[in-house]
């Protein structure tokens, strides 16, 4: 099946997501006993579609992770290893890296939200428990990735093992071993650049998003995190006092 399959949903799946989400409405509406049916038709549509416009973007949503997962487990597994061009492959971290910035900046965002529509008489406990929903079900789909990546640094860590074994074999003073590296077909180098190319490859990072993790980290989650934390402990000192 194309990667294009993959990522592009069929008619059939779309109608049946788009079920599955007026199934979601019925279930919601019929459970919320806050509901009165008595409001005017206006109001009453308004709800409905609320909750419509909710469920459908929470299906397509969960849609658009899983073919996220299995494009990438595809693209992971058959991905050509180049160790002389390992940084490249940082790039297999984007999906999950964007992930990770918006949810940081959604969970940012509702904490400052109850925080100003409470006026911060909630404490931090009680800010956990009310933004459970927020932020479970974000980590819970954050920690997929990892199955993908894993796969990636496994594949990557075994070309690693392979290059630096043969290596190793080469500066023990068997040459021939180099015909089974990156260096096929190059005259035979010294065991100065040797050691030298045997760091390069041991320095070569294994799991793809390592780089991509401290900038997001660097310039992505630090700026609203020390803001929320900055509310969080007002509230906290506040409530001591």
């Amino acid at each position: 099946m194309p990667l294009t399959t993959l990522v592009e949903p069929s008619r059939v799946v779309t109608i049946l997501e788009l079920i599955v989400a007026a199934f979601c409405v019925l279930v919601n509406v019929s459970i919320n006993d806050s509901i009165e049916w008595d409001y005017s038709a206006v109001l009453t549509v308004t709800l409905v579609t609320f909750y419509g416009i909710q469920w459908i973007l929470i299906v397509l949503c969960i849609d658009i992770v899983l073919r996220q997962l299995i494009a990438l487990m595809r693209i992971v597994r058959d991905i050509r290893i180049d160790l002389l061009s390992a940084d490249f492959y940082s790039n297999l971290a984007n999906v999950m890296v964007r992930h990770v910035g918006l949810y940081i900046s959604g969970i940012c965002i509702v904490s400052l939200s109850y925080i100003v529509f409470t006026e911060g008489e909630l404490t931090a406990g009680e800010m956990m428990v009310l933004m459970m929903p927020w932020y479970l079900p974000g980590l819970f789909i954050i920690s997929f990735y990892i199955i993908p990546y894993n796969l990636f640094r496994k594949r990557m860590r075994s070309a690693k093992a392979k290059e630096l074994s043969s290596v190793a074999a080469a500066l023990n003073g068997n040459t021939g071993a180099l015909k089974q590296t990156l260096l096929a077909g190059e005259e035979i180098p010294s065991k100065i650049d040797l050691l030298f190319y045997r760091d390069r490859i041991d320095a070569i990072k294994e799991w793809p998003f390592t780089d991509r993790i401290r900038a997001l980290v660097l310039f992505g989650i630090l700026p609203p995190l020390t803001w929320v934390i900055a509310a969080l402990i007002e509230i906290f000192i506040e409530g001591a006092l």
